[in-house]
C-alpha cells in the first residue's frame, strides 16, 4: 500500500506540475499576444496619423502652390500690361451650380480694333458694422461700384498684344 500512496502522490504532484507548466505556457502565449496587439495598435495609430497628415497636408500644399502661381501670373500681367483703356461690361455670367465664380465679359477698343476679355470677379471683405456677431463682414465685389452689364471698367493691356489684358481694379483675395 505504501507504494500506491507514493504513486498516487507522484501522480498528483505530476498533475500539479503539468498544470503549473500549462498555466506558465498560456501566460507566455497571452503575454506575446498582448505585446503583438499593442504593436498592432501602435502601427495602426501611426498609419492613421500619416493618413491624417497627408489628408491635411496635400490640399494645403496645393492651395499654397496655386496661390504662388496666381501671384506670379498677376506680377507678369502687371509688367506686360502698361497701357490702359476704358471697357464696357457686355455680359455677366452669374454663379451657377458647380461654378460659384462670377465671370465678367468686358469689351474695349485699342487703335480702332475691338477686343473682349473675360475675368473672374474677385471678392473682398467689407465690414458692415457691429451686429449680433463680434464682427459683421460681408463679401462684396473688389471692383468698387460694380453693378452689372453696361458698367465701365478700367482695362490694362499689353501695347504689343492688346488681347492680353486684365482689370486692375479687380484686386480682391477671394473668387468665391
Amino acid at each position: 500500500m505504501g507504494g500506491r500512496g507514493a504513486c498516487g502522490g507522484d501522480a498528483a504532484h505530476r498533475d500539479r506540475i503539468y498544470g503549473e507548466r500549462l498555466l506558465y505556457a498560456l501566460s507566455l502565449v497571452f503575454a506575446r499576444l498582448h505585446l503583438a496587439l499593442e504593436v498592432f495598435v501602435d502601427i495602426a495609430f501611426l498609419i492613421f496619423i500619416a493618413v491624417a497628415a497627408a489628408a491635411a497636408g496635400i490640399p494645403t500644399a496645393i492651395t499654397l502652390w496655386g496661390g504662388r502661381d496666381r501671384r506670379r501670373r498677376a506680377e507678369s500681367m502687371e509688367r506686360q500690361c502698361t497701357a490702359e483703356a476704358l471697357g464696357t461690361v457686355t455680359r455677366v455670367d452669374a454663379p451657377a451650380h458647380g461654378d460659384p465664380a462670377t465671370r465678367v465679359h468686358v469689351a474695349y477698343e485699342v487703335d480702332g480694333a475691338r477686343y473682349e476679355m473675360v475675368e473672374v470677379l474677385k471678392l473682398k471683405a467689407r465690414d458692415v458694422g457691429a451686429g449680433s456677431y463680434l464682427f459683421n463682414i460681408q463679401k462684396v465685389y473688389a471692383v468698387d461700384g460694380f453693378t452689372g452689364t453696361g458698367d465701365e471698367l478700367r482695362v490694362r493691356y499689353a501695347p504689343g498684344n492688346p488681347a492680353l489684358a486684365y482689370l486692375p481694379d479687380n484686386d480682391g483675395m477671394m473668387d468665391r
